[in-house]
């Protein structure tokens, strides 16, 4: 009689007991050959038998059928199928006489033995998959309830394996925060990115250019802002977070309206930041005998400012009056410092103050929860659009739980706070000077970290909006108590925007 054996190990959590492949091979060759079977071919398989369409099993069972084999030796009857399918086929087989023999390392199945109790064996393996799958399943739901991550860990993580948690990997780390850092500002598609991130050290595990694919998924992961994302759901995570959910949402618009640079020839300081205010679409820029002009794109066809083009100078010289909203005077800034500093000693106002606006901000979140609420009942909305929004709700109300427990707990040191405030005054005092000495790109830059958006109409700029921490700036009167800045920089989850 010729046998054929038949070693399969799953990379699954369900064959994490089971011996190796070549274990296995040796173990059932000298059982072989200790009760003289004859083995006609050895098959090996990497592959989980907890679903039917195994190739290498089933070009076994078409041997079988075929009459070149008349029986199996393996491991166990588990190691054969796990599934009702491959199961089914194996007992008829033997029923039916084409199979012979099943040797396993305990014992033999023979055509003739009750066939209730082998369908017992493997309908037991079958439902120890099911139970496994579910056990782990509750697992996950648990790990992720505490905040925990339930996979390996993403790049920029890595596992710790003691405390079985994800910690910042000092290495990977930084380059994540760049990626969303240059991103963020919109000069930068995807390719042009993975082009930096090379310049800069950035390397695949074969030394190549990290894929756009790759860039991309990192860029739409949540787990980055400290927000587990996970069938759909999302948990607060316990991990330390490597961007600002504010930044994250940023690079989110950018990729969800198609942001794209092209490759241009000339660097156009302005484009990008202003719309027509007659028809909505985006201010486009092109040079014509020695001048940079700007004007409407008219994407519509129908709006009559594509025809009203305007000088860059003069343009520049609107945007530049920004910045005369965020100049104070510097005296003034370094006397309100030292008396901010010395106030500290004797109260935690600034901390107060700080959690006070962050619960405000979750007061305006749950007024959008109602409102969202309302409309799905009132059937204004469809369910699959109702349960996005939601779960874009709960991410940003982990986000501001998260802010605002490091505000209560975290932040122990006002004086850093008091710092950070300083560094904004002195960023808007000299915003304007920088700008007007600076090269097109060093231009752009500082106007992306400066303006949100803004309305081109008529040959003048209206309804300016400006990126934090300078729209604090712009609104904080020019006899501001130090203080009233320190707690709302504080309490605004944005980064400080550097300053060159």
């Amino acid at each position: 009689m010729k046998y054929v054996l038949y070693c399969r190990k799953s990379s699954e959590s369900e064959d994490r007991q089971i011996l190796s492949l070549d274990a296995q091979e040796r173990e059932l060759r000298a059982t072989a050959d200790k009760l003289g079977l004859e083995i006609s071919a050895i098959y090996h398989e990497s592959m989980s038998a907890k679903a039917s369409g195994r190739p290498i099993f089933g070009n076994i069972l078409k041997l079988i059928q075929q009459g070149k084999v008349e029986g199996i030796i393996c491991w166990k009857l588990d190691r054969l199928a796990r599934n009702f399918v491959d199961g089914g086929q194996i007992i008829d087989l033997l029923q039916r006489g084409v199979l012979r023999s099943i040797w396993t390392y305990e014992r033999e199945y023979l055509p003739n033995d009750n066939v209730l109790l082998m369908a017992v064996e493997l309908g037991m393996a079958n439902q120890f998959v099911r139970d496994l799958s579910e056990n782990i399943k509750r697992g996950n739901r648990q790990k992720l309830m505490e905040g925990g991550w339930p996979r390996n860990a993403p790049f920029g993580y890595k596992n710790n394996r003691l405390e079985k948690t994800i910690e910042i990997d000092e290495v990977r780390g930084k380059y994540v925060q760049k990626i969303f850092e240059y991103y963020s500002t919109g000069l930068y598609s995807l390719g042009d990115l993975s082009k930096k991130l090379y310049e800069e050290g950035l390397r695949t595990q074969s030394g190549k250019k990290v894929y756009k694919s790759s860039l991309q998924r990192i860029l739409t992961s949540l787990i980055y802002c400290g927000i587990i994302h996970y069938n759909g759901k999302n948990y607060p995570a316990k991990h330390t977070a490597l961007v600002s959910k504010d930044i994250f949402d940023k690079c989110k618009e950018i990729m969800e309206t198609g942001s794209r640079p092209r490759r241009k020839r000339h660097v156009f300081p302005l484009t990008g930041l202003f719309t027509c205010g007659v028809c909505g679409c985006s201010v486009t820029a092109e040079k014509q005998k020695g001048f940079v002009y700007y004007h409407c794109t008219d994407g519509k066809g129908l709006c009559d400012q594509k025809k009203l083009f305007l000088r860059e100078e003069k343009l520049e010289d609107q945007f530049t009056k920004i910045f005369d909203s965020l100049i104070f005077n510097e005296e003034a800034v370094e006397i309100m410092y030292l008396s901010a500093l010395e106030r500290v000693k004797h109260d935690d106002t600034f901390n107060l103050m700080a959690v006070e606006n962050v619960e405000k901000q979750l007061t305006t979140l749950k007024e959008r929860e109602d409102r969202l609420l309302d409309a799905y009942l009132a059937q204004s909305i469809e369910k699959g659009i109702y349960e996005a929004k939601q779960e874009e709700i709960k991410a940003d109300r982990i986000a501001l739980t998260r802010k605002l427990n490091e505000v209560r707990h975290g932040n122990k040191n006002p004086y850093a706070t008091i710092e950070r405030t300083k560094d904004v005054f002195l960023a808007g005092i000299r915003a304007k000077s920088e700008y007007k000495d600076a090269i097109p790109v060093r231009k752009r830059e500082i106007a992306f970290e400066l303006l949100s958006n803004a309305i081109l109409q008529n040959k003048e700029m209206a309804q300016p909006q400006l990126k934090s921490p300078y729209d604090l700036l712009a609104r904080t009167p020019k006899n501001a108590d130090f203080s009233t800045l320190c707690t709302q920089r504080d309490s605004n989850p944005q980064r400080l925007i550097r300053s060159q």
